[in-house]
């Protein structure tokens, strides 16, 4: 019977998300004036994942076809041209004139999310674990901020914004500038959602080209953000959560046998170490862009924090023991290089590499964290990524559109002894995992677009295949099939994760093993 009402509430989704996408009409961006300065646009999506797996290891115990998730995403973006209005102010006039004021704008984006699941899901996500831990319905001031250009060269924008820097797709390199939200999908998840943006000052000037050197488009970027917002994750219980084994007991043992030297006094829970919002502890960074005969190229340095924090015992004021999540300044240094190849016949195809050092980034060895007046322990990592992307006519399976590949391999390498190292799973001392020194996760994107005649003239068709493996023996099988009519899209996708339960220094995809899902989508874009 259960079973039966699993079944019923699948096609009941089904049914109602098909409807609704061959009702839908044409819609076009909107602009509140007749000018044309405000305009509105946005993305809205109701999305649904159904587990087809029961839950393996030690994590939270779902049986398969139960909600995974019900994701409600509403993102309106006003973008406003001030230009006009600047004029109008006392001096306005003047000082636009003199400063070059040109293309200025204002960009507002309230966010509005909500995970069903915590209100009409499994009775575990609904009723099982703490109010803290549910995402549930969330408004926030996503992003807004306020931009310009001055003397024709110079570009400022000013307020709470997401950066990205590099060249990769799925896994972020150089692109580490904003904070992760993985509280709803992790990798499964585009970056562009996961983001979280930052209050922040941003500037770039343009130098030019110096033609005698065949170098054109230079270009200086710089940033500063004080900010104290750090990376959101999905700790214990929740849907996306990873939880270890059980610990033996005795486990761990550096920091059972230092509460016990500290008795009476108790473990007095866990505290996340925020940076300050001040000049010393904020995020910043600079990047140097040019073109050299066709090829794109950046150098970058960055000061920012670790996408995961590192537990450390430490002492409160008070004098008792506190787990302290630390999220400790580190600094990196990075190239970029994108090229078009013209070699071999690939006439539509674009070369990415990407690598850089990142210095005293911090990890977890037991018996050092766990030990009083023991720094955390820091190591030099190297990342690299190469990628293609190339556009393929196959007419034989498609005659009136070419197919996409696109294929990335990232390295991870550790500098010095890793022996010890382990990646801790959640918030509560004792479950991890072991770190190897390196590892090369690869991942490959194929997709085509179908004209409507294909599909009853009602909608393109759009096939694709998403594949991701982490060499330790992890990978995601994802296809999917999407039909796009004006600005709606309705999607299929089957996610398919297999392989060791392993979150390596470069990925992490054999932690959500247990979460195979089918997936229902459907988006509106304005």
């Amino acid at each position: 019977m259960l079973k039966g009402k699993r079944w019923s509430t699948l096609w009941g989704v089904v049914i109602f998300l098909t409807a609704s996408f061959s009702a839908v009409r044409p819609a076009n961006a909107i602009f509140l004036d007749e000018a044309g300065q405000i305009q509105l646009s946005g993305v809205f999506y109701n999305q649904v994942r159904f587990r087809t797996e029961n839950s393996r290891r030690f994590n939270t115990k779902v049986s398969d076809w139960n909600m995974l998730q019900h994701r409600y995403f509403v993102d309106p973006q006003l973008l406003v041209q001030v230009q006009p209005w600047l004029r109008r102010l006392p001096l306005g006039e003047e000082i636009v004139d003199s400063l070059q004021v040109e293309d200025a704008r204002f960009f507002f984006n309230p966010r509005f999310e909500y995970d069903g699941i915590y209100d009409y899901g499994p009775d575990v996500f609904r009723d099982g674990i703490a109010p803290r831990l549910q995402k549930g319905s969330r408004l926030q001031l996503f992003e807004v901020y306020g931009d310009f250009r001055l003397f024709k060269t110079v570009n400022i924008r000013v307020g709470r914004q997401n950066l990205s820097w590099g060249e990769t797709d799925i896994f972020r390199l150089l692109d580490r500038i904003n904070p992760l939200d993985n509280g709803f999908g992790g990798f499964l998840t585009g970056l562009d959602e996961r983001r979280r943006p930052l209050t922040m000052f941003r500037a770039s000037i343009g130098f030019g080209d110096l033609p005698q050197w065949e170098v054109y488009n230079t270009a200086l970027e710089v940033f500063i953000a004080p900010d104290k917002r750090l990376p959101a994750g999905a700790p214990g219980p929740t849907p996306w959560g990873v939880i270890g084994a059980p610990s033996p007991a005795g486990f761990p043992p550096t920091l059972v046998a230092n509460l016990a030297e500290l008795a009476p006094r108790r473990l007095q829970g866990n505290q996340l170490d925020r940076p300050d919002i001040s000049l010393k502890d904020s995020r910043m960074g600079a990047r140097l862009l040019w073109t050299w005969q066709d090829v794109s190229m950046s150098l970058a340095y960055l000061s920012i924090y670790p996408d995961a924090g590192t537990p450390a015992l430490r002492l409160n004021r008070n004098g008792d023991p506190r787990i302290k999540v630390l999220f400790p300044n580190m600094q990196v240094l990075g190239f970029s290089a994108t090229s078009p190849l013209s070699m071999m016949g690939l006439n539509y195809t674009v070369f990415r590499a990407e690598v850089a050092g990142f210095f005293d980034e911090p990890f977890f060895i037991e018996k050092q964290n766990f030990e009083l007046g023991v720094p955390v322990p820091k190591r030099n990592v190297i990342r690299a990524a190469l990628g293609f992307d190339h556009n393929q006519w196959l007419t034989s399976l498609n005659p009136t559109n070419t197919f996409f590949f696109t294929t990335q391999l990232f390295y991870t390498d550790i500098q010095g002894s890793t022996s010890g190292i382990k990646t801790p799973l959640q918030r509560k001392p004792g479950k991890y995992m072991d770190v190897d020194s390196n590892s090369f996760v690869q991942t490959l994107i194929a997709n085509t677009t179908y004209s409507a005649a294909y599909f009853f003239n009602l909608a393109q068709v759009q096939p694709s295949v998403t594949y991701l493996y982490d060499w330790e023996g992890a990978w995601l099988l994802q296809p999917s099939i999407t039909f796009v009519r004006n600005q709606w899209k309705f999607r299929v996708e089957y996610n398919n994760l297999t392989g060791r339960f392993y979150a390596g220094p470069g990925g992490g995809i054999g932690t959500l093993k247990d979460k195979d899902n089918l997936t229902f989508r459907i988006d509106y874009l304005l």
